[in-house]
């Protein structure tokens, strides 16, 4: 049976089987999550390890969520691991929208959202010392989407400075930063039902957070055969001529090898 296979961005469909278990994967929310991960963690390490009080890290591996947190928040871990925070949130949001590239080229155009959360800190006194936080990881946005590229990162092993759009198959504009805006997400203050207390009074402990629109272009490539399974194999073709009108009495007079395909033919061709 003819088969084929076709990339919708870095998604290769049909999905292959893999070991038992394994998840389905969403490459653009993964490739997005590292890349970011790593464009914070430049930004930001070395001048939050001099501030004493909050994380030393931007974001560590272990806070990195592929999910919308408006549905599922974590507030802190289940296996004990430590506080949750700072953590970074990559999801897709909202419907994709089909755009043509080219006179054959279509692309999948998608909105992905992100959620930078720091710690929890006391204010207004935490703040004063970070109250450029939200708009360095704003800028560290803008910074990974319009370069495209770090010169000391390369996703999924690909060579140091490849571009991320190469990396998730991204066409047309490929990453574009929308812009992010500033906030803070706090606790509602609550009353005290213990003798002889009030209640919580203002809201003096909150988490200062960055939320930003991504839009990615996943180009729809071409109905690829598989090879080698529905590789044309090599041909050899022979011209006879027969002898009084009889086949099995024909004459080859040539011969002639039709090479398998080795790889380097065009897609499509």
């Amino acid at each position: 049976m003819n088969t084929a296979t076709v990339n919708v961005g870095a998604i290769v469909l049909p999905l292959a089987a893999g070991a038992v278990n394994t998840a389905i994967g969403d490459p653009l929310v993964s490739g997005l999550l590292d890349y970011l991960s790593f464009c914070l963690a430049d930004a930001l390490d070395a001048k939050l390890a001099n501030l004493h009080g909050t994380s030393p890290h931007a974001v560590l591996p272990k806070n990195r969520f592929r999910w919308d947190p408006s549905s599922y928040f974590v507030r802190g871990h289940q296996d004990g691991a430590g506080s949750p925070f700072p953590a970074l949130y990559v999801w897709r949001r909202g419907p994709g929208k089909r755009e043509q590239l080219t006179l054959l080229t279509d692309a999948r155009r998608v909105t992905v959202g992100v959620l930078y959360v720091f710690d929890e800190l006391v204010l207004p006194g935490a703040l004063e010392d970070r109250f450029g936080l939200r708009t360095t990881v704003d800028a560290a946005f803008y910074d990974a989407a319009s370069n495209g590229f770090h010169p000391a990162y390369g996703y999924n092993g690909a060579p140091l400075g490849t571009p991320i759009d190469v990396s998730l198959q991204l066409a047309g504009w490929g990453l574009v930063y929308e812009g992010g805006e500033e906030g803070m997400m706090a606790p509602i203050p609550g009353q005290s039902e213990a003798l002889g207390r009030g209640a919580d009074g203002h809201v003096i402990h909150a988490y200062p957070t960055l939320m930003g629109t991504f839009t990615a272009w996943e180009e729809i490539g071409p109905r690829a055969l598989r090879d080698p399974q529905d590789v044309t194999p090599g041909i050899t073709a022979t011209i006879s001529v027969p002898g009084n009108g009889d086949l099995p009495d024909a004459l080859p007079i040539m011969q002639r090898i039709c090479s398998a395909p080795d790889g380097s033919e065009q897609p499509g061709t």
